[in-house]
């Protein structure tokens, strides 16, 4: 569990994990997820907000359990990396792409 860190710490802790966890109760977008993503780390999350849209069908999506949320991150910790995690994140979450989508919204509005 690491404190907040400036963002350029925070992309070197992304290239060394390989799990990145989250188990909010209340969530919208997650930016933080999508970066963790990005930088391939294998997401374990709630079913909240927008997370389970972001990760797919990647990762582990798991209650607020503690047995539960333990044996997904031992899962995790023995499956290979998704090398294409950053694919999806730039396929369907790019910065070009949700900017066009704000756009259509705004202008439907």
């Amino acid at each position: 569990i690491i404190d907040v860190l400036p963002h350029d710490q925070l992309v070197a802790y992304y290239q060394r994990a390989k799990i990145y966890c989250q188990f909010s109760h209340i969530e919208s977008f997650c930016l933080t997820l999508a970066e963790s993503m990005y930088f391939n780390c294998s997401p374990v999350i709630t079913r909240v907000g927008g997370m389970p849209e972001i990760v797919g069908t990647r990762g582990q999506i798991v209650r607020r359990n503690i047995e539960e949320i333990t044996q997904a991150i031992k899962d995790e910790l023995d499956t290979p990396s998704n090398p294409n995690n950053r694919q999806h994140i730039e396929t369907h979450f790019s910065v070009q792409k949700r900017k066009l989508e704000l756009e259509r919204i705004i202008q439907n509005k």
